[in-house]
C-alpha cells in the first residue's frame, strides 16, 4: 500500500481535512483519513506535507489530434472549419503525433488524470492510448452525404474492434447534428451505447444554419450536399423532435441554445462542457454559466483543440472562468474541474472525487500563503505532484 502525507485532503465531498493521509492500495483510494497515519514496514509513504491534493482534473472536451495545428488563424467559425479541414489535409501522421505527445504533455502538468478526447476515424492513436492518461475517446462520426456518413460509421465501428486493451473507453459518437446525416445520426443515437459528446449549438453560424436556413455555414453545407437540410430550428430541436434519447447524451459548448432550450436541458439533467479559451476565441455571447450552476446542474470544463484556443493549459482554463465570471467562486470551478467533469463523461463512479473505492486519480499543489486550498490551482502554472491509477507520474 501506499500513504500519501498531505497538508490539506481537498475530497470535493464536502470535508477539507488538514493535515490528512490517503491510503491507496491496487489503484484505488482505500481509505481517506485526518492526521497523519503510519505506514507499515510493508508500505510506501510519499511524505507531501507541504502539499494540497485534490482530485484528478478532468478536461472533459478536447481534441488532441488538432494540438500541432493550432492557433489557426480565422475566427470566423465557418472560415476556420475550412482552414481546420485544409491544415488536417496537410498534416502527416509525424506531425500529429507530436502534437498529441505535446498535448499530453501539457495536460499532465496542468494535473489532468483525464480526457474526453475527440477522435477522427484516422487518427493515429498509439500516442494516446499509451499516455498515463484515462478518459474516452469519442470516435466523432460526420458527413451530410448519406454514403459518406455511413462510410465514416463503419470505419469506427471497425477501428473499435481492432484497439488494443487501455484506459480508454471507446464510443462512436455524431460529431454534431448539421454535419452528419440525419439517417447516420440517429442510427447512432438509437444503436450505440453511448455516451455520446455532440458539438450543439456551438456558433451563431450554426445558428443560422438552423433558424434561418442561410449564412456562411448553411453555404458550406450546401456545397457538398445542395439538397441536404434540416427542418428544425437547432440542433439540439431536431433531437427533441425525433424524439431521440438524450438520457446518454453530454452537450459540448451550447454557446446559443435559447431559454426554452437551456430549461429542456437542466430538466433532463443533460451534462454541458464549457470550454472558456475556444468560447473566447470565437468572442461567442456570453455562456449563461451562472443559470446552470444556481440549478447545481453539472457544467464540466475543456480546452477543446489548441486549433481553437490561444493556449492549451487546463489550468488557463480555470483561471480564464474566473476572470469571465467573477461571481463564482474558486470551489465552484474546482468543482465543474473534478465533480462536473466526471458527471459529463458519465464516470462519477470511478473518479472526480478523493472517496474510498475511487480510483487513485490525484493532483496536488505546493502549499502558498493563502486561507483558501481551492485558490491555490489559480495561482500556479502546473502542479506540484500527479497519480493516475495509483501510479506517481
Amino acid at each position: 500500500m501506499i500513504y500519501l502525507h498531505a497538508h490539506t485532503l481537498v475530497t470535493m465531498t464536502g470535508e477539507i481535512i488538514s493535515p490528512g493521509t490517503l491510503v491507496i492500495h491496487q489503484n484505488k483510494i482505500e481509505k481517506v483519513a485526518a492526521g497523519h497515519l503510519s505506514p507499515s514496514s510493508a508500505d510506501s509513504l510519499i511524505d507531501l506535507s507541504n502539499t494540497v491534493l485534490f482530485p484528478g482534473f478532468i478536461n472533459a472536451h478536447c481534441h488532441l489530434e488538432y494540438t500541432a495545428m493550432g492557433p489557426l488563424q480565422n475566427r470566423s467559425f465557418t472560415a476556420w472549419i475550412k482552414e481546420i479541414v485544409s491544415a488536417k489535409q496537410k498534416a502527416d501522421d509525424s506531425k500529429i503525433n507530436a502534437g498529441i505527445n505535446k498535448g499530453i504533455k501539457t495536460l499532465l502538468q496542468n494535473g489532468v488524470t483525464t480526457v474526453g478526447d475527440h477522435i477522427s476515424f484516422n487518427t493515429p492513436l498509439e500516442a494516446i492510448l499509451k499516455s498515463p492518461l484515462r478518459g474516452i475517446l469519442f470516435a466523432e462520426a460526420l458527413g451530410v452525404a448519406d454514403d459518406v456518413g455511413q462510410g465514416i460509421y463503419h470505419s469506427l465501428q471497425n477501428l473499435k474492434t481492432s484497439l488494443p486493451p487501455s484506459q480508454f473507453q471507446f464510443s462512436i459518437t455524431p460529431h454534431s447534428v448539421h454535419a452528419l446525416n440525419p439517417n447516420v445520426l440517429k442510427e447512432i443515437l438509437m444503436k450505440e451505447p453511448g455516451p455520446f459528446s455532440i458539438h450543439l449549438a456551438e456558433s451563431d453560424d450554426e445558428h443560422q444554419f438552423f433558424s434561418l436556413k442561410q449564412g456562411p455555414l448553411h453555404n458550406f453545407i450546401k456545397e457538398r450536399a445542395p439538397h441536404f437540410k434540416y427542418e428544425s430550428h437547432s440542433g439540439l430541436k431536431h433531437i427533441i423532435n425525433s424524439n431521440l434519447p438524450v438520457n446518454k447524451l453530454t452537450l459540448i459548448h451550447g454557446n446559443y441554445l435559447d431559454d426554452v432550450e437551456q430549461n429542456f436541458v437542466l430538466k433532463n439533467k443533460i451534462p454541458v462542457v464549457h470550454c472558456p479559451g475556444s468560447h473566447r476565441f470565437f468572442n461567442h455571447q456570453d455562456f449563461p454559466l451562472e443559470k446552470y450552476l444556481k440549478h447545481n446542474h453539472p457544467v464540466a470544463l475543456g480546452t477543446d483543440s489548441h486549433a481553437s484556443n490561444d493556449h492549451f493549459s487546463f489550468l488557463e482554463e480555470l483561471k480564464l472562468v474566473h476572470k469571465s465570471h467573477p461571481s463564482l467562486s474558486a470551489k465552484q470551478i474546482i468543482t465543474m474541474a473534478t465533480v462536473n467533469g466526471a458527471k459529463a463523461l458519465r464516470m462519477e463512479n470511478i473518479i472526480g472525487s478523493l472517496e474510498n473505492e475511487k480510483s487513485a486519480d490525484i493532483v496536488g499543489f505546493k502549499m502558498q500563503n493563502i486561507e483558501d486550498p481551492f485558490q491555490l490551482p489559480f495561482l500556479l502554472n502546473k502542479c506540484d505532484f500527479l497519480m493516475i491509477n495509483g501510479i506517481k507520474i
